[in-house]
């Protein structure tokens, strides 16, 4: 089903990561993590080109507004998305995709996170927060520099309300005021996570290399294909 929705704000919420929100329109339901399709309207010189991209929903289903973040990689499309002004609309169709909690399921979670490609996660923990969720949650959360971690006050702040919640950042690349980076997210460092394989739901969520590289450490480590769910982020890319 389309909608036409419009811009209500826009806003830079971390390094090079910008937000916009839109008006939620009547009878939209999606599930946290899922994604929709966003269509431009046709500018004068562009009618060629495919103004329709896939971008995961971060803002939560019970939240009143519907919103995605995503960097300016100056393509076309990317280009006219940022010089959109409030109060212009957008086509919406939607939503897609499975990459979402199976509420069934007493599996204690793991996510698994690269960059802006923890969108998702952003969204299911502030819904699964939203409707008290009692599993066990350990987020382990890869980014290069504190300024262009996405939501990472959420996180963690998420970490200091709920006790089933676990979160560790890690940042890759050294700063002026860290002199000391986190382990890589490999294999040995995912271990000391992995307590009871078979008997935990792991999630993966980023750039298409990294999420190849994590789930094969997990097949490496007897988890089962059947309980790694995961979720490529393209929207940061065109």
């Amino acid at each position: 089903m389309s909608y036409r929705i419009r811009l209500i704000e826009k806003k830079e919420i971390a390094k090079d990561a910008t937000c916009f929100v839109f008006e939620k329109p009547k009878g939209f339901k999606y599930k946290a993590g899922q994604c929709a399709d966003f269509t431009l309207p046709l500018p004068k010189g562009l009618e060629s080109q495919n103004l329709t991209r896939t971008f995961t929903l971060s803002s939560a289903p019970h939240e009143k507004t519907i919103y995605i973040v995503t960097k300016n990689t100056q393509s076309d499309f990317k280009k006219l998305l940022f010089s959109f002004r409030v109060g212009q609309r957008v086509k919406l169709e939607g939503p897609f995709g499975t990459f979402f909690l199976r509420e069934t399921l007493s599996k204690p979670l793991v996510f698994i996170g690269a960059g802006i490609g923890v969108t998702p996660f952003a969204s299911i923990l502030k819904e699964a927060f939203f409707k008290n969720e009692d599993r066990n949650i350990i987020f382990m959360y890869s980014y290069r520099h504190d300024t262009s971690a996405v939501f990472l006050d959420d996180f963690l702040s998420y970490a200091k309300q709920h006790k089933n919640f676990s979160f560790t950042a890690l940042q890759t690349a050294k700063s002026s005021t860290k002199k000391t980076i986190k382990p890589r997210l490999d294999k040995k460092f995912l271990m000391s996570f992995i307590k009871n394989p078979g008997e935990q739901s792991f999630y993966i969520s980023g750039p298409i290399p990294f999420i190849v590289r994590i789930r094969e450490i997990l097949l490496e480590l007897n988890i089962s294909d059947e309980n790694i769910r995961t979720d490529e982020f393209t929207g940061y890319s065109e």
